[in-house]
């Protein structure tokens, strides 16, 4: 959900595939943190494991004490 750390773990598409850019992460941001309300109401828990993630609506975890709960 960034691109200023990079495009992307891969780097960029070839072939004429569109890549990312920051008018869709802020569209695909919102739409997700959007969702944390209904996901709650649905009981449904998501956590979020990046540690340089810039979504806000997701508690953030350790990978590893995730896995341990």
């Amino acid at each position: 959900m960034r691109i200023d750390r990079g495009l992307h773990w891969h780097g960029r598409h070839g072939n004429n595939l569109n890549n990312p850019a920051e008018a869709n992460l802020k569209r695909w941001r919102r739409a997700l943190d959007g969702a944390a309300a209904t996901l709650a109401d649905l009981d449904v828990s998501v956590l979020n494991e990046s540690p340089v993630s810039t979504l806000t609506a997701y508690p953030t975890v350790d990978f590893r004490k995730a896995l341990a709960c």
